[in-house]
This record gives structure tokens, C-alpha cells and sequence, in this order.
């Protein structure tokens, strides 16, 4: 009987080491993006098992995130907005990654090649902070990555080195 417990505790271990990305970041996350033309906005998300939900509630818009490569550690994939068009750009490439302290890097990528967009996401259940508060930790994030960032293709699926 030992034994088996032993087997199946392994296997669960196995399962949640391989899990895809979703299934270790999911839930609602918030922060404020930063574009390259220094514009500033808030958003929050909910990663879902089949889809993600973005709100930009200082833009007034919002749509669906279609997951399209997903692994342990990455999730790249296309927004589509679906309300509020007049205040946002109705479709681009994102990707996510883990960054620092339980927070997830976002970047948000046009019809230009690189990065158009990042932001530091941190999860809702975290102390509130303030827009001033999330959009230095975006920007000491996009300053940070700076040359990497350059470097970044959108179109081509080069990443942060993932």
C-alpha cells in the first residue's frame, strides 16, 4: 500500500513540474502598462484554462486573450479587443513570463516588429498599490531590460530567452 502511495505522489509531482503555464499562473493579475512612447495605462487580467480576459479600465476597453504557445515557464498568444475600439488597438501579439517575486512580464507587440508595450503584473490577491506605484515598477522593468528589449523580435518568436 506503501508503495503505491509513493508511485502516485510521484506522478502528481511529475504532473504539476510539467504543467503548463496557466495551470501555475492562472487567476486575476493587475498592473500598468508602459509603451514605447512612454503612455501609461492600467489593466487587469484573468488567465483562464481556455482563454485569457483583458480589461484596460483607464482606456475603457478590453477583449479575449487566445493562448497559442504555452509552456511551463512562457504563454504567448493574440489579444483580441472586442469593446471599446475607439480608445485601443483591436488586435496584437502578447507573451508572458515569470519575472520577480511572484510577478509576470507582459509584452504586447503591434503590427511593428518588437515590443510596442510592457508591463509587471502582480497577482489581485497581493497588497494594492497605487498606479504611480505599479507603472515604476513597469517602467524600472522596461529601463531594466532596456538593450533586451531591442533585441526582441515579436514576429519571429524571439523572446526573452525563452
Amino acid at each position: 500500500m506503501f508503495r503505491i502511495f509513493v508511485i502516485i505522489l510521484m506522478y502528481c509531482s511529475a504532473a504539476k513540474a510539467g504543467a503548463p503555464f496557466v495551470s501555475t499562473f492562472g487567476g486575476d493579475w493587475r498592473g500598468v502598462g508602459v509603451q514605447s512612447d512612454g503612455a501609461s495605462w492600467a489593466m487587469q487580467v484573468t488567465l483562464g484554462e481556455g482563454q485569457g480576459v483583458v480589461t484596460y479600465p483607464s482606456l475603457q476597453c478590453g477583449g479575449i486573450w487566445t493562448y497559442g504557445n504555452m509552456g511551463v515557464a512562457s504563454l504567448s498568444g493574440v489579444e483580441t479587443i472586442d469593446y471599446g475600439l475607439e480608445n485601443c488597438i483591436e488586435t496584437g501579439q502578447i507573451y508572458l513570463q515569470p519575472y520577480q517575486n511572484d510577478q509576470m512580464l507582459f509584452l504586447w507587440c503591434g503590427e511593428e516588429d518588437g515590443v510596442s508595450a510592457l508591463a509587471v503584473l502582480t497577482r489581485s490577491t497581493a497588497p494594492a498599490a497605487t498606479y504611480e506605484a505599479r507603472r515604476a515598477a513597469s517602467q524600472a522593468a522596461l529601463d531594466g531590460l532596456g538593450y533586451a528589449l531591442g533585441n526582441i523580435t515579436c514576429h519571429g518568436r524571439q523572446w526573452l530567452g525563452v
